[in-house]
């Protein structure tokens, strides 16, 4: 089988295609495909109309579930009836277990879960202000050398009897659309996944929490703190929420946060052989050759 050939007669179905991730990936499969066919709620509808799910979900190759988790049963429970033994069904969610097994339950045939690791700001840098110099600078070259494409990486979590024509199909629909792709597990997805959200939420609360009772820093503000600030706001702000629930349904993550604890408290030493033996963790990230404090 000719992968890329059959992808040139390719039909592909988002669900959820007005959304962020649904209008990124329509914007790249656009005129590489055989075709990509929207299905979204009516203006004012709370759920699918019957006639658009009979009009589109039998006649495509692949269905994309591009919504809220929240809704993501009462989706697949709509469509399903109407989905062809061997449509290719597959998500772009953040979590994978709780979706991979809802996937399986409403549906007999090939489950390739996915799960973008970036949002469309990430994807499309110079559509959210970034500069041609910047895509070109030393850091984002550093950046991209030593984690290897990062900011369209995509892990894929093929179902339980997911043939291989399913999962090549799908891994290379994404690299089509210019991403970089690994297979893993759900469970491994989401116990890393969740590691290093709840991670960087808590660091960030425990972070911005200090900062804030510490009367008259305001005038004092750096540019890292800034970029930091505009890092955290939204994990902080809109989405604290979520970032909670995910730190509280993370497994091990309390064993996480006491090795996390236990740095903190090495690094609040001050003392030379505390901070270097840290600094020589981070040989994964910035490979120094040596560090003179």
């Amino acid at each position: 089988m000719n992968i890329m050939s059959d992808l040139k007669n390719l039909k592909v179905c988002i669900i959820g295609s007005r959304g962020q991730m649904g209008q990124l990936f329509t914007q790249c499969w656009n005129g590489k495909i055989g075709g990509i066919y929207p299905l979204d709620r009516r203006p004012d509808a709370a759920d699918l109309h019957p006639d658009d799910i009979e009009r589109v979900v039998p006649h495509v190759d692949v269905l994309i579930v591009s919504v809220p988790l929240s809704r993501f049963d009462s989706v697949l429970a709509a469509v399903a009836p109407a989905l062809q033994a061997g449509t290719i069904l597959s998500d772009v969610g953040s979590v994978k277990v709780q979706p991979m097994q809802l996937m399986e339950k409403y549906h007999a045939g090939p489950v390739v879960g996915t799960h973008p690791l970036f949002g469309p700001r990430n994807f499309f840098p110079a559509s959210s202000g970034a500069t041609q110099a910047d895509a070109s600078s030393p850091v984002r070259q550093f950046l991209k050398e030593a984690f290897h494409g990062l900011g369209k990486q995509v892990a894929i979590t093929p179902g339980r009897n997911c043939p291989p024509h399913a999962l090549e199909t799908v891994d290379t629909l994404f690299r089509l659309g210019g991403c970089d792709t690994f297979i893993t597990s759900a469970a491994e997805h989401d116990r890393a996944i969740g590691t290093i959200q709840s991670l960087n939420f808590l660091s960030h609360l425990a972070y911005f929490s200090t900062a804030a009772a510490i009367p008259g820093l305001a005038r004092y503000v750096t540019p890292s703190f800034v970029r930091r600030l505009l890092a955290a706001r939204t994990m902080l702000g809109e989405d604290a929420g979520l970032f909670t629930n995910i730190a509280r349904h993370t497994p091990d993550m309390q064993e996480t946060i006491k090795a996390y604890v236990q740095n903190l408290e090495k690094a609040g030493r001050l003392d030379n052989d505390s901070l270097n033996e840290l600094l020589q963790t981070l040989e994964i990230y910035f490979k120094p050759e040596q560090y003179n404090i």
